[in-house]
This record gives C-alpha cells, sequence and structure tokens, in this order.
C-alpha cells in the first residue's frame, strides 16, 4: 500500500549525522571489542534502543596496521555503524535516528570522547523533511548529492 502525503510544511522524520573522525590511534580502531562498547555506550548516550549489534573484524591486507573494524548497531529508532581504517587513522561514522525522543549528537560525542579523533567533521541531514527531491543531472555521478531548500 502506498501513502501519498503531501511534502509541504512536513516536520523532519529523523536526524542523520555522518561523521569523519581523522587521527585515531591504529590500535583502537583494529580493537573489535574496544569498538563494541564504544557504538553501545553511544548508543545509550543517545537515549536510543538497541535491537542487535554486529560486528566484524577484517584481515590485514596492506600491512600490520591495516584490518580494520566495522560495527553495525540496529537500533529501535534507525541505526549508527563505523568502519575503521587503522592504516590511516581514520573512522566513519553513521548515526541515524527517528523521532524527536533520542539525541544522536550525544551519541556521537560519546563515539568522539572514547575514540579520541585529531579533527572531526560533521554532516547532518534532517530526514524525510520538507526537502526537494534530488533529481540527478547527466554526467554527474549516482544519486549521492543531498537536495538544499531554497
Amino acid at each position: 500500500m502506498v501513502i501519498n502525503t503531501p511534502l509541504t510544511n512536513m516536520l523532519p522524520q529523523g536526524t542523520h549525522l555522518f561523521s569523519d573522525f581523522w587521527g585515531c590511534a591504529p590500535a583502537a580502531l583494529r580493537n573489535e571489542q574496544l569498538l563494541r562498547k564504544a557504538v553501545t555506550q553511544a548508543v545509550a548516550a543517545a537515549g536510543a534502543t538497541l535491537c542487535e549489534i554486529h560486528s566484524v573484524h577484517f584481515p590485514p591486507r596492506q600491512s600490520e596496521l591495516s584490518g580494520g573494524v566495522t560495527v553495525a548497531a540496529i537500533l529501535a529508532e534507525s541505526h549508527l555503524t563505523i568502519h575503521t581504517y587503522p592504516e590511516t587513522g581514520f573512522a566513519a561514522v553513521d548515526v541515524f535516528t527517528c523521532g524527536v525522543d533520542c539525541a544522536p549528537h550525544l551519541g556521537l560525542a560519546s563515539l568522539k570522547h572514547m575514540l579520541r579523533p585529531s579533527r572531526c567533521v560533521v554532516s547532518e541531514v534532517a530526514r524525510g523533511g520538507d526537502a526537494k527531491p534530488y533529481a540527478p543531472q547527466k554526467g554527474r555521478g549516482h544519486a549521492t548529492r543531498l537536495a538544499r531548500n531554497g
């Protein structure tokens, strides 16, 4: 069943934070148990409900410094993921919560406290609100660019 809802004046349905952590300790980014603990604490800090957590530790490919970890937490309110690249001290973090009862920024702050990046870049997207739909333009790549209001 498809429900047609007019988008005019529709409030956002959730907050999606995309974050790049630079300058993290490689040992922390290879430590699957530490990362699972960090994600679990971030979920609690955000006030979200953890349904399931899954992690994978990848074998080294380039050197003993590689061998990153992916942790995915499935939340009643959406998800939180982290993908690590120990060889460069980088972690890609994704925190998405639906509704107004969670505080994804507090979850992100908890991860920053645990992983201590020297630099953190965050992009925030209000999901499901009154945004213009993305229309790909010929020769401009895949549908990964964000539409802006206005």
